[in-house]
């Protein structure tokens, strides 16, 4: 039996990064939200201003990750990360304040960007020569995996036991993917006398993969305009699944079915993200983003009908919302790679990181907000549909400029 290349173990232990970081830092404290607003009488603005935290933090540490893995290997960092995200829950288990929380929330902003998508990215890169998309959606789908089997089990331990022990518990799963990381990464093939998968392929096959191939040196217009791009989906997207388990349940839906809703969600979202970086090596990126910023676009619309408790909309916003926002990390990996040279591709997947979060930042106490003024998130979940729209039209505009919309 033909041996796998160790490439897919590293695969592998980045899609571990993702689950504990950008899975359980994010899309799982969406299910502990809820409660810690009930528990504590926090207003929804406060709520958002815990979620605000992490992104401030965010922003802050992709200024400073370049330094931070200047110092350190891609190992180390990535084990400090998740490290640090299991401090994290147990300052959330221990807080007693609102300002407790935000502290806590500050450093799980840390430990998601040094222990996500951009290392993880530049980790693949280096591991993988051919399917590198494929690789990408994989990776990124373990916080996917982290939405599916989160929301159903934390549910159970906090209305059984107690809000502080699901953040105990997620202390000890983050405690097991830090031991498990370090085990498993070496951050370069070359560590183990071994080639990135797929060197062996012949490459640039076809006249599209030459297209691909082709290093693209963008103008300064269309610098700006793509990095506007980044600041508007990340607005639209990454606010989305932390205010999700509030917005149905400030509707009167039932706990459990707000749960099983998050889990279905994060069920698309990981099929999605598989699914997004095996069509992007089939039909290109270009076609890709319309495929998938569109279905967002459509699944925002129906969580902004929750009020109608059609459990049609229900179950088909979190279908088409959780496939479709998977293009913001498979995609913007991708976009990255579409829109720059091998040379520059670590920094551009920085600069469109740090806006993308400086986007989701600045829009983060807005859900709140409107619901503190109306009552309700969704009216929110139209506006983020509207920032999707915009930044696909932005993004699209760019790829034909530069001839990649083939």
């Amino acid at each position: 039996m033909k041996k796998i290349h160790y490439s897919w173990v590293i695969c592998g232990a980045a899609t571990l990064a993702l689950f504990a970081t950008v899975g359980l830092l994010s899309n799982a404290f969406s299910v502990f939200l809820p409660y810690v607003i009930k528990q504590n009488n926090f207003t929804y603005t406060q709520g958002s201003s815990i979620i605000m935290a992490r992104h401030i933090a965010t922003v802050l540490s992709m200024l400073s990750i370049g330094w931070v893995y200047n110092k350190l290997s891609l190992r180390q960092g990535m084990t400090m990360a998740i490290s640090l995200a299991a401090v994290t829950f147990f300052l959330y288990a221990t807080a007693t304040s609102f300002l407790a929380y935000c502290a806590a929330s500050l450093l799980s902003g840390v430990a998601y960007t040094l222990g996500g998508m951009i290392p993880a990215s530049v980790l693949l890169m280096q591991w993988f020569k051919g399917h590198r998309a494929l690789a990408m959606g994989l990776c990124s789908a373990g916080s996917g995996v982290a939405a599916i089997i989160a929301p159903p089990a934390l549910t159970k331990i906090i209305e059984n036991f107690s809000l502080t022990t699901g953040f105990f518990f997620t202390v000890g799963i983050e405690s097991f993917c830090a031991v498990a990381l370090f085990l498993l990464v070496r951050d370069t093939p070359e560590q183990l006398g071994l080639e990135p998968y797929g060197a062996a392929l012949p490459e640039n096959a076809s006249p599209r993969k030459l297209r691909e191939a082709k290093e693209v040196f963008l103008t300064k217009r269309q610098r700006n305009w793509i990095l506007a791009a980044m600041f508007l989906i990340g607005a639209g997207i990454n606010n989305a699944f932390g205010h999700l388990a509030v917005l149905y349940k400030t509707e009167g839906y039932d706990s459990m079915v707000v749960a099983m809703g998050l889990s279905f969600v994060g069920l698309a979202l990981t099929v999605g993200k598989c699914l997004c970086g095996q069509i992007m090596d089939w039909i290109g990126t270009y076609k890709t983003n319309y495929i998938f910023c569109g279905i967002t676009v459509i699944g925002f619309f129906f969580y902004g009908l929750a009020s109608t408790h059609l459990y049609i909309l229900f179950y088909s916003g979190m279908l088409l919302a959780g496939v479709g926002i998977s293009i913001i990390t498979v995609g913007m990996s991708l976009w990255a790679a579409d829109l720059s040279s091998a040379a520059t591709y670590s920094t551009t997947i920085k600069d469109f990181q740090t806006c993308s979060m400086v986007g989701t930042l600045l829009f983060s106490l807005v859900p709140g907000i409107f619901a503190d003024v109306t009552g309700s998130y969704t009216i929110a979940y139209w506006v983020m549909g509207l920032l999707v729209g915009v930044s696909l039209l932005i993004i699209q505009r760019t790829y034909r400029e530069v001839g990649k919309d083939r």
